[in-house]
């Protein structure tokens, strides 16, 4: 699973054994594959006229995956619950950590920190990911 770019744009793919098939959101203008659970659901991101979103791909149907109010959400993880983790920028373009779980988004922030950005999500629901502070730069993160 990853992404690729040809003359026809940026494309998702997953590898299956020995075949390489393309993932392409219906319509996007680009699309990135990002994180894989056991059931094969995959997350990632996806480009259209009007920005970029998030995706899920289950089942072999697409699901645009958009923060409430982002400018922009990309999915990077995904659990065998299909618990979601990610980042989205706000209005004032500011990057935060998200959790998608039940049906409803929770943020997840470092406390002081200038961005925040959720990468993985473990089956247990901890999470992986970084973090800028205004001081020393960027940061890894761990959490529950």
């Amino acid at each position: 699973m990853g992404s690729f770019t040809n003359a026809a744009g940026s494309h998702g793919f997953l590898h299956d054994t020995s075949t390489f098939n393309a993932i392409d959101f219906p319509a996007a203008t680009s699309t990135e594959a990002a994180g894989i659970n056991n059931s094969g659901d995959i997350v990632g991101r996806f480009s259209d006229a009007t920005g970029s979103h998030g995706l899920l791909l289950h089942g072999g149907t697409f699901t645009p995956i958009d923060f409430p109010l982002a400018t922009s959400t990309t999915a990077f993880g995904i659990n065998d619950a299909a618990e979601i983790a990610g980042s989205y920028i706000d209005a004032e373009g500011n990057q935060h950590g998200f959790v998608f779980a039940g049906g409803a988004f929770s943020t997840v922030d470092v406390a002081g920190a200038v961005s925040s950005e959720l990468t993985r999500i473990k089956n247990s629901g901890s999470v992986t990911g970084r973090y800028t502070d205004a001081v020393t730069g960027v940061h890894g993160l761990i959490g529950q």
